[in-house]
């Protein structure tokens, strides 16, 4: 296994981790207040810092769904029983097949 297939292979595994540890390290950490209550902002700023946080939190969310699902495709891209049944659904498509949706129709 030459260097460029092993980083191909493990990418996903490592923007996984690197975004896990980002949203469990250093996002509770921007803009956090000492006890549990709820505590709403009352200047601009602090609205910002808000809603900067929780939007990024988000987002980082579906950054690794998406990652955990091309992972996948990378380690099932050659298998021929995967092949096999794309092939299937991709002729269905043409056919007008409500179910199973192809995997263009899953992903879009």
């Amino acid at each position: 296994m030459n260097r460029n297939s092993f980083m191909q292979q493990y990418l996903y595994y490592a923007l996984i981790f690197v975004l896990s540890l980002v949203m469990l390290c250093i996002l509770p950490m921007v803009g956090s207040e000492v006890g549990l209550e709820w505590d709403v902002p009352d200047t601009p700023a602090g609205w910002a810092v808000f809603i900067l946080t929780n939007t990024c939190s988000a987002f980082f969310n579906v950054m690794l769904f998406h990652f955990f699902t091309c992972q996948g495709k990378a380690n099932i891209l050659s298998n021929e029983k995967y092949l096999a049944a794309n092939a299937l659904l991709e002729k269905n498509k043409i056919r007008h097949v409500a179910k199973p949706r192809s995997p263009g129709k899953f992903y879009a």
